[in-house]
C-alpha cells in the first residue's frame, strides 16, 4: 500500500449529455451536474482521479480548459495524464460528455 502525502488537488468535473446540448437542452452545470474529485499531488501518471457513471449508452469524452491533463476510460474512469504539483496549479476543470445515438441518425 502506497503512502500518500502532500496536498489534495481538486478536480471539478461538469457532466453533460452531449446530444441534449446539441439538440434542445443546453447544459447548465450546477447542482448534481457538477462533481468534484481530488487527487494527491505527486501521484504517478495514470492514477485514478474519479469514476463517473451514466444511464446513457455511448462513448465518454472529455473537454474543457484542462483536458490535456486527464483521460477517460470506456468505463468512465478519469485518470491523470501528468503528475500534479499543487504549488504549480491547484485547481483543474474538465467537462465529461457521453454521446448517445439518436434513432434515425448515423
Amino acid at each position: 500500500m502506497s503512502t500518500r502525502t502532500g496536498n489534495l488537488v481538486p478536480i471539478q468535473v461538469f457532466i453533460m449529455d452531449i446530444m441534449d446540448a446539441a439538440w434542445d437542452n443546453p447544459p447548465t452545470p450546477t447542482g448534481s451536474d457538477v462533481t468534484t474529485f481530488s487527487i494527491f499531488e505527486n501521484q504517478p501518471v495514470g492514477s485514478h482521479v474519479g469514476t463517473i457513471t451514466s444511464t446513457l449508452t455511448g462513448n465518454w469524452g472529455l473537454g474543457g480548459p484542462d483536458i490535456d491533463d486527464f483521460f477517460i476510460t470506456t468505463g468512465g474512469e478519469i485518470k491523470a495524464r501528468k503528475v500534479f504539483d499543487y504549488d504549480a496549479k491547484n485547481r483543474y476543470t474538465v467537462m465529461s460528455t457521453r454521446a448517445q445515438p439518436r434513432l434515425g441518425m448515423s
